[in-house]
């Protein structure tokens, strides 16, 4: 932060001028257009729907590894498995599958029928949820010992990995590509503040891991993020007469 100041102070002489104000001394340039009052409202309804895709993502990192530890198996021959191993999946399949997901959206605007920001984060949580149920599913798969193979967690990876990149990316995108230029940066700000509500959200549910058995505790996570995306799917149509056209 030192650095990035003293660099901006360095360069400071650089910068054009200052926008001129009306006599009210309010930017020009920050003045609201029309539309502008129904576009903030539009995010601000889309915002609930990525806290709780959050709150199911964030188990990743609380409730996840206690699971993983407890009812996977983790022996492969003489090694075990690390628990961070499957964590760090979740990077590393979210940067494999740009390709493919990016493939997917091509193919389907070719053809005309792509979904618009608001039917991809809807997808995402559906996804994303449908994941989640997979590890409900630990006992059915479980050994005759009940531990889950590894198989299972790797799966879950893969398939949420593909549902964390058709809402996280997309709600910044919509945030920062539809949000009225006065309003940017702080709509940009709370889009991410979905991210630490929906942590909130996941530490407070990972208290009854210890009350639920495993896979009624998973179901319920995957049941908040399914019904975030029918939701968004059912209000979609109000939210994006609110938006208004994508190339206002």
């Amino acid at each position: 932060m030192l650095v990035g100041l003293l660099v901006y102070l360095a360069g400071a002489r650089l910068l054009p001028d200052e926008t001129p104000r009306t006599p009210n001394g309010i930017s020009k340039s920050r003045l609201a257009a029309p539309g502008d009052r129904r576009k903030v409202v539009g995010l601000l309804c889309v915002w609930p729907f990525i806290a709780l895709f959050w709150a199911t993502q964030a188990q990743i990192w609380n409730v996840y590894s206690v699971w993983v530890r407890d009812h996977v198996d983790l022996e492969v021959g003489r090694l075990t498995v690390p628990i961070p191993w499957f964590q760090s999946l979740d990077g590393l399949t979210g940067v494999v599958f740009v390709p493919l997901v990016l493939a997917i959206w091509r193919w389907q605007s070719a053809r005309g029928f792509e979904p618009d920001p608001l039917g991809k984060i809807a997808t995402g949580c559906l996804i994303f949820g449908a994941s989640v149920v997979l590890l409900a599913s630990g006992p059915l798969f479980g050994r005759p010992h009940g531990l889950a193979p590894i198989p299972l967690p790797v799966a879950f990876h893969l398939s949420s990995a593909i549902g964390y990149l058709y809402a996280a990316p997309v709600s910044m995108a919509l945030f920062a590509s539809r949000a009225p230029a006065a309003w940017r940066g702080t709509l940009i700000g709370i889009n991410a503040l979905a991210i630490s509500t929906g942590s909130l959200i996941s530490g407070r549910m990972g208290g009854l891991y210890e009350t639920l058995p495993a896979p009624r505790f998973w179901l319920l996570v995957a049941g908040i993020c399914i019904a975030a995306g029918l939701a968004l799917l059912a209000v979609a149509p109000r939210i994006r007469r609110l938006l208004g056209p994508e190339t206002d």
